[in-house]
């Protein structure tokens, strides 16, 4: 079983990215967010792997910190959700903002995640509630302060709060241009979210 892949960036198809460890390549499913990010790498890359098998053979899911692969082995314990029902619900929503839905018990924003429905929605809220509540309070632990080393790690995050928000306003109707303008003028700290890099973008574009 594979956990943890190293190596570099090859290719991107569709939603999976081509990982080169070595002279071997694996096909590595990832979030939206992170398969931009990862085109733009710059040297080799560091992947938490998921094993998912099936009758159709192996299938790997990649993400860049042990939370989100945390989250993500949860949520495909909830009947209904596979692991591409998964990477929807990460793809729509970063961890933190998923957290904050799960917590108001929010299953009507959590089903606008592509292929989840209000009643599986519902579903994840009860079975998940208690589990991303003790998840949520140590997620800073998850996520340390950069210091050092870690700081590369920081800047990565950012980097990925960055393009999940470029991409929601997209879908808003802004250009890629527009939308990477409005994003760029905003300082990201660490307890922002993705709706509060949104929020501060559009203020930005208006002029507030």
């Amino acid at each position: 079983m594979i956990s943890y892949l190293r190596g570099m960036v090859y290719e991107h198809d569709g939603g999976a990215v081509i990982i080169d460890v070595n002279g071997v390549g694996y096909e590595v499913f990832v979030t939206n967010a992170l398969g931009s990010y990862l085109l733009s790498a710059d040297g080799e890359v560091e992947l938490y792997v998921h094993t998912h098998f099936s009758d159709a053979g192996a299938t790997l899911y990649g993400f860049l910190y042990k939370d989100e692969l945390a989250v993500f082995k949860h949520l495909i314990t909830v009947s209904g959700i596979g692991p591409k029902g998964a990477m929807s619900i990460l793809s729509t929503f970063s961890v933190r903002d998923l957290f904050m839905r799960v917590a108001a018990e929010d299953a009507k924003s959590i089903s606008k995640a592509p292929g989840i429905g209000a009643k599986t929605a519902q579903k994840l809220v009860i079975e998940l509630k208690d589990k991303f509540r003790l998840m949520s309070a140590t997620y800073k632990d998850i996520e340390p302060e950069p210091t050092g080393e870690q700081s590369d790690h920081a800047e990565t995050r950012y980097e990925i709060l960055r393009a999940e928000a470029m991409e929601a306003l997209c879908a808003l109707g802004y250009s890629k241009q527009e939308a990477r303008n409005s994003t760029g003028k905003v300082e990201i700290t660490d307890s922002m979210t993705v709706e509060d890099l949104i929020r501060e973008s559009l203020r930005m574009r208006k002029g507030i």
